[in-house]
């Protein structure tokens, strides 16, 4: 049977009316994990099977069951999995083994889920194509002529190739929403503070979240479904009542079209295919109003130059004394720190923590101080436009993927992938990136979708309306 073929929702119909095992399942997708030649996974998990079997045992004894019973999920290699191996992708944490589980990793194993490995990812959660693991780039998992994406990269390329029917991830400036875009899936960030980061390594703690990578906008919303709600772990978790779906109707829809952005975007190569998008939904009946944001031009710097010094601050603790790699041979505490973070940290980190230091240092504080204050204006900015409209439409990235011998090296061009995904975090609004056609050289696309806080059920309900309708396009 082939299992990747199945929506997650269609999976758990399917396995509650017997017509296959949760272990058969299990072993399917990690003998495809273990043959793929995507680099996307970096390790399966052994008792994957004992967790599919108890799933199994469930059904037979008539028990009752979760709503991801048997649903084979991949987590990316920052996520917490007690017993397991999580590193990051660094070379400082090859050998760490998580002392406890994450909160998200709780509630996917409480709902039965079966998480049958850990995703390559750029070192630390630094990176847009994916190409600063210490593990070597994962390969697009519709072409391996491709990169992926980043920082998530080995989970969205994991499930685009059926590795999984679903994958977690995180994003701090897109690194979830991007890397869906260019493999062809549906990736979501949430409201922040909806969906715990309890048992996250950390990167940017006050702009990064753990995202959702599914094939369709209805799994999406049955993972997000799951994960979301208030965790004691998490003071930045916020009380929120149980989700329910919202209802739509596209006649009354009031969509934003942000003149900064579409000035940005005039230009990109695929500005065609999301005009086109303004035209499907005009003459659906929805409403477009152009709207202005303040300062959302300098997301991307106000970004930068937050995420790397509260970078800089929570990679402190990888000193060589309590996490991974160590150095018998040092005399003295400095010379440990030196050798520990100079040999193991890649490049990108380096150079993030660098610019996180300096940004906060006393001379040059005032440049941390003004990003805090861009991000103040566009979360501000946000919160004005969903007084008029119910969501605002922005392209997910600038182009398709690059191609694997063409990546980005450049770290000024690397940083502008984010360029329209940085917004969203900056705001802490929820957005969600969905399949929108293809680019010139046939490489997929994707549409962003963001509401206003705490109206991810309404995002929801205006991506199923476009995936239900995008083959009309």
């Amino acid at each position: 049977m082939e299992y990747e073929k199945l929506s997650v929702i269609d999976f758990v119909k399917e396995i509650r009316a017997k017509k296959f095992t949760a272990e058969s399942a299990a072993k399917y997708f990690i003998d495809r994990c273990k043959k793929s030649k995507k680099n996307a996974v970096l390790q399966t998990f052994d008792d994957a099977l004992t967790l599919a079997r108890a799933v199994d045992k469930k059904i037979a004894a008539g028990s009752p069951i979760g709503r991801l019973a048997g649903v084979p999920i991949i987590i990316k290699d920052n996520i917490l999995y007690k017993g397991h191996i999580s590193s990051a992708a660094s070379k400082l944490l090859s050998n760490f083994v998580s002392p406890y589980n994450s909160t998200v990793v709780n509630k996917l194993l409480a709902e039965d889920a079966v998480i049958i490995g850990r995703a390559n990812m750029d070192e630390f959660a630094m990176g847009s194509t994916g190409g600063y693991s210490a593990f070597g780039i994962a390969k697009n998992g519709l072409n391996d002529d491709y990169v992926s994406g980043g920082s998530s990269a080995g989970s969205a390329a994991a499930v685009s190739a059926g590795l999984c029917l679903a994958a977690l991830g995180t994003d701090t400036g897109g690194s979830v929403r991007c890397p869906a875009a260019w493999n062809g899936i549906v990736g979501s960030k949430s409201t922040y503070g909806t969906i715990s980061r309890y048992g996250l390594i950390a990167f940017a703690s006050s702009i990064e979240q753990c995202g959702i990578f599914s094939k369709t906008v209805a799994d999406n919303e049955l993972l997000y479904s799951v994960l979301c709600g208030k965790d004691a772990h998490d003071a930045t978790t916020l009380p929120i009542p149980k989700y329910t779906p919202a209802p739509f109707d596209v006649k009354k829809l009031r969509i934003g079209r942000v003149k900064e952005i579409w000035e940005m975007a005039n230009n990109i190569p695929t500005i065609a295919q999301y005009n086109r998008v303004f035209e499907f939904f005009e003459k659906a009946g929805a409403t477009i109003v152009p709207v202005s944001i303040k300062n959302i031009a300098l997301s991307l710097a106000g970004y930068y130059t937050v995420a790397t010094a509260e970078a800089s601050s929570n990679l402190a603790r990888f000193d060589g004394v309590k996490y991974g790699a160590g150095d018998n041979n040092a005399e003295g505490l400095i010379e440990l720190y030196k050798n520990v973070r100079s040999r193991n940290f890649g490049p990108e980190v380096k150079r993030r923590i660098m610019t996180g230091n300096y940004n906060l240092g006393a001379e040059d504080f005032e440049t941390y101080r003004i990003g805090t204050e861009v991000f103040a204006d566009v979360k501000k900015g946000f919160a004005d436009v969903f007084k008029a409209v119910d969501c605002v439409l922005i392209p997910t990235t600038t182009d398709s993927a690059p191609r694997l011998n063409e990546e980005i090296t450049d770290p000024v061009q690397l940083y502008l992938i984010d360029l329209f995904t940085v917004p969203a975090n900056a705001a802490g609004v929820p957005a969600l990136s969905v399949p929108c056609g293809v680019s010139s050289v046939g490489m997929p696309i994707g549409l962003q979708i963001t509401c206003a806080k705490h109206a991810d059920n309404k995002m929801y309900a205006i991506a199923k309306y476009w995936e239900a309708q995008n083959g009309k396009i």
